[in-house]
């Protein structure tokens, strides 16, 4: 898997974000990725970003392909309302479950293990496993599925 990338601060080549908060603390729900500063990563999980490969919706009567965070949110939101309904609005707080799921079995997710977030020495780079380009990587919604009902999800 690869990931889109887009010209940001100073002209130099970005996409995802990612790294750590410089406010908040490293929740402890997070310590199952080691070798990071005590503050909270960035980000958890991630979605198909890039315009390019979006979805098409209409938008004032003009068909247009929207990505980014525009899509992402509403799919993730998405998503979870139906888990939460298939799963009696039963399950807790997404992110603090994902790390102790996927840390335990990571087919839960598409893990993005090559590419990077910047360019010229700027950003980061993909890896295996958590990274900070894109978290844990995309769900596998149906094996996540699968693993609620299986597994139940922490509260």
């Amino acid at each position: 898997m690869h990931f889109w990338k887009w010209f940001g601060l100073q002209g130099k080549l970005w996409a995802t974000g990612g790294g750590y908060s410089v406010y908040e603390a490293k929740p402890s729900w997070q310590s199952v990725v080691s070798g990071t500063p005590g503050r909270r990563l960035l980000p958890d999980i991630s979605f198909d970003a890039a315009q390019s490969t979006g979805a098409l919706i209409y938008n004032y009567g003009q068909l247009q392909q929207i990505g980014g965070t525009s899509l992402a949110s509403p799919i993730f939101v998405g998503l979870w309302a139906r888990l939460q309904t298939a799963n009696s609005n039963s399950l807790g707080f997404p992110a603090a479950s994902f790390y102790s799921a996927i840390s335990s079995t990571p087919s839960l997710v598409h893990d993005v293990k090559s590419g990077n977030n910047g360019y010229g020495g700027y950003g980061y780079k993909a890896a295996t496993g958590w990274d900070y380009p894109t978290g844990w990587g995309s769900l596998d919604i149906a094996k996540l599925s699968a693993y609620i009902k299986s597994n139940g999800f922490a509260h």
